[in-house]
C-alpha cells in the first residue's frame, strides 16, 4: 500500500502548483470558446439587429484583395466591373452557413441552387383562385359596358372605361392650356417689369380659369365615373401568387449567365459599399504584437519573479547540501574504524586460537547479566579450579572447568582483559556507525546536478531580463508622449485609402480571484544498526519525525483587452432574388 504521508505530500504539491499559477497560465485557462463568445457578443451588440442571426466564422478566413479589386473612379465604375471580380463576389455571397452563432465554415450548399429548388417546388392551387377570378370578371364587365353621353356637344357611345379616359383627358388638356397661359403672362409682365400687374391679373382672371378647370374635373368625376373606375382597377390590378412566381422565374432567367469556365451559373450581386475590397488590405504588422507595452511589462515582471524564485531555491539547496570535505572525512573515519576492529579480532584469533576464543566467549555469555561480565567470568573460573583441586567443586563448577579444558589461566585472563578493552572500542564503533548512517544520508543529498540546472536557468532568465529591460523602457516612454488609451490595441489605418468607415472596438475583460491555502505535511524516518565483535556485539536504533504547517493567501487579477476595427458590408442581389 502507498505511504499515506507521501500521498498527502503529492496532494499538497498539486494544490500549491494550482495556487502559484502565473497570469499567463490563468489567461490560457480561459478556453477558446469563452473568448469567441466574448468577441461574438460584442460584435453582435454592434451590428446584430431585428430577426437576423449574426453568424461568426471561426477559425477565421483570409480573403485576398487581388480577387476583388478593380478601379473605382466614379458612380459608373460598377457598370464596367470585370467579370472575374463579379464572379468572385457572387461565389462569396453564394455560401450558406448552418444556423449557429459560431461556425467553422460554410456547409457546402449554394444559395442560388437552394433558391431555384424552392421556386420550382411551389405549385399554385387553382381552387383558391376560383372566387377571385369570378369577382374580377364581374368588375371587368361593368367597366366595359357601353354608355351614351354628350362630349363637346356631340352625343357619343363608348365603354365606361373609354368615357372616363376621355373626360379626364379633357380636364388634363384644359389644365395644360391654363398653365401655358400663366407662363406666357408671367414672361410678358416680367419683361415690362410689371409683376404687380401680373399679380392683379392672376387674382382676378386666374381665379375664373381655376373654377372653369374644376368644372372639367367634376365632369370626369360625375359623368366619367373616375373614382369608381380607379377603385375597380385596384381590385383588378392584383397579382396572384402564380403571377408573382412566374415573374420571379422570368427575372431569374433573364439575370443568368455562365461562369467563365462554364462550370456554374452566375447571377448579379452588388456589395455595398462598392469599395469594400479596400478593407481587405493588411494593416497589421508583427511588431504591433511583439512590442505591445502591456505584453512586455507582463513578460518582464514574470521573468523577474522567476529569477527571484530560482535564486531562493539555489540558496536553500546550498544550506541542505553537505560539503565534499565533510563527506570525505566521515568516509575516512569509517574506513579506519572498520580496519582497526578487523585487525584486532584477527590478532586475537591468531594469538589464542579459534577454539579458545570460542570457549571463553561462551563462558562470558553466562555472566552477561553482571555489570562487568569479563571480571565475573574470570573470578568464577578461578574459584572453580580451586574447588576442583580441593575436591569441593559443585556440579556447575565442575562443568565450567571441563568447558575451559586445558586453557591456561593466563590465556583466560588475557582474553577477558581483551573483552574489557573491547567495551570501550564498542562505544567508538557505535559512534562511527551513526556516522555511517549520516554518510549514507549525505549521498541522497548530493545535489550537484540540481545546482548546475538551477545555475543554467538563472543565467537564461537573466539574459531574457537584460533583453527586455530596454524594450520596456522605450515603450513606456513612447506611451507617455501622448499615445491614446487603447490605441496600441487597434490595427493601423490604411493611409492611402483615406476614410475607410471602420468602427473601432476595444473589448476588455477582467478577472479577479483570491485563494487561501493551509498546507500540512508530516514525515517519519527510522534507522537501526548492529555490529558483532570478537567477544560481544553492539547495536542501536534512531527515529526522527517532523511536521510543518503553512498558511498562505494569494490574490490574482487578470485583465485582457482585444482591439479590432470592423466594417459592415451589405449584399444586394437585385430583382432575381425575392425571399
Amino acid at each position: 500500500m502507498p505511504d499515506e504521508n507521501n500521498a498527502q505530500e503529492l496532494l499538497d504539491n498539486d494544490s500549491t502548483a494550482e495556487q502559484n499559477k502565473s497570469s499567463i497560465a490563468e489567461l490560457l485557462d480561459m478556453s477558446t470558446a469563452s473568448i469567441m463568445e466574448l468577441l461574438y457578443n460584442n460584435i453582435n451588440a454592434l451590428f446584430g439587429a431585428g430577426n437576423q442571426l449574426f453568424v461568426m466564422e471561426f477559425p477565421t478566413r483570409s480573403l485576398s484583395l487581388k480577387s476583388y479589386e478593380y478601379t473605382i473612379n466614379d458612380c459608373y465604375s460598377t457598370l464596367t466591373k470585370p467579370y472575374p471580380v463579379a464572379e468572385n463576389e457572387f461565389m462569396l455571397s453564394e455560401q450558406m452557413f448552418d444556423i449557429s452563432p459560431i461556425v467553422q465554415g460554410s456547409n457546402g450548399e449554394k444559395l442560388s441552387t437552394v433558391y431555384s429548388t424552392v421556386l420550382n417546388n411551389f405549385v399554385p392551387k387553382l381552387e383558391t383562385l376560383d372566387a377571385f377570378i369570378k369577382d374580377q370578371a364581374s368588375l371587368r364587365k361593368w367597366l366595359t359596358e357601353d354608355v351614351t353621353d354628350e362630349v363637346d356637344g356631340v352625343e357619343q357611345t363608348m365603354s365606361r372605361m373609354a368615357m372616363a379616359k376621355l373626360l379626364y383627358g379633357q380636364y388634363l388638356d384644359k389644365r395644360n392650356e391654363w398653365y401655358s397661359e400663366k407662363e406666357e403672362k408671367y414672361d410678358i409682365y416680367k419683361s415690362q417689369d410689371k409683376l404687380d400687374e401680373y399679380t392683379k391679373w392672376l387674382s382676378s382672371e386666374g381665379l375664373v380659369h381655376e373654377e372653369q378647370l374644376n368644372n372639367f374635373y367634376n365632369d370626369a368625376i360625375v359623368r366619367g365615373h373616375y373614382h369608381e373606375v380607379l377603385t375597380l382597377l385596384g381590385f383588378l390590378n392584383v397579382s396572384s401568387p402564380s403571377e408573382v412566381l412566374e415573374s420571379t422565374k422570368q427575372k431569374m432567367r433573364s439575370s443568368l449567365r455562365r461562369s467563365m469556365d462554364g462550370s456554374s451559373d452566375v447571377y448579379p450581386v452588388q456589395f455595398m459599399p462598392a469599395d469594400w475590397f479596400k478593407s481587405l488590405k493588411p494593416n497589421l504588422q508583427p511588431k504591433d504584437l511583439t512590442v505591445a507595452t502591456d505584453r512586455l511589462l507582463v513578460e518582464y515582471n514574470n521573468k523577474r519573479d522567476r529569477l527571484r524564485t530560482l535564486k531562493r531555491e539555489l540558496a536553500e539547496l546550498s544550506l541542505n547540501e553537505l560539503s565534499p570535505a565533510e563527506k570525505e572525512r566521515i568516509e575516512r573515519e569509517l574506513e579506519q574504524a572498520e580496519s582497526a576492529v578487523s585487525q584486532s579480532e584477527m590478532n586475537m584469533v591468531n594469538q589464542y586460537g579459534e577454539g579458545a576464543v570460542s570457549v571463553v566467549k561462551s563462558v562470558i555469555k553466562i555472566y552477561e547479566q553482571y555489570a562487568n561480565p569479563a571480571t565475573a567470568a574470570e573470578t568464577a573460573i578461578a574459584e572453580a579450579r580451586t574447588a576442583v583441586d580441593n575436591n569441593t567443586a559443585t556440579k556447575d563448577q565442575t562443568r565450567l572447568v571441563s568447558m575451559i579444558g586445558d586453557i591456561a589461566g593466563n590465556v583466560v585472563s588475557g582474553i577477558t582483559n581483551l573483552y574489557a578493552a573491547q567495551q570501550e572500542n564498542i562505544a567508538k564503533i557505535t559512534h562511527l556507525s551513526e556516522a555511517r548512517l549520516a554518510f549514507a544520508s549525505s549521498k541522497v543529498r548530493d545535489m550537484r546536478a540540481q545546482r548546475l540546472r538551477l545555475e543554467e536557468q538563472i543565467e537564461s532568465v537573466q539574459a531574457d531580463i537584460d533583453y527586455l529591460a530596454p524594450l520596456v523602457t522605450s515603450t513606456i516612454s513612447a506611451s507617455m508622449q501622448g499615445e491614446k488609451p487603447g490605441e496600441a490595441l487597434l490595427p493601423a489605418e490604411n493611409e492611402s485609402d483615406g476614410e475607410d468607415n471602420f468602427t473601432e472596438i476595444i473589448i476588455s475583460k477582467e478577472k479577479e480571484s483570491q485563494a487561501t491555502s493551509n498546507q500540512q505535511t508530516s514525515s517519519t524516518q527510522s534507522s537501526s544498526w548492529g555490529v558483532s565483535v570478537l567477544i560481544g556485539s553492539a547495536g542501536g536504533s534512531k527515529s526522527t519525525s517532523e511536521g510543518t504547517n503553512t498558511n498562505g493567501e494569494s490574490k490574482l487579477k487578470n485583465s485582457m483587452q482585444i482591439g479590432l476595427r470592423v466594417k459592415k458590408v451589405s449584399i444586394e442581389r437585385g430583382g432575381w432574388f425575392n425571399p
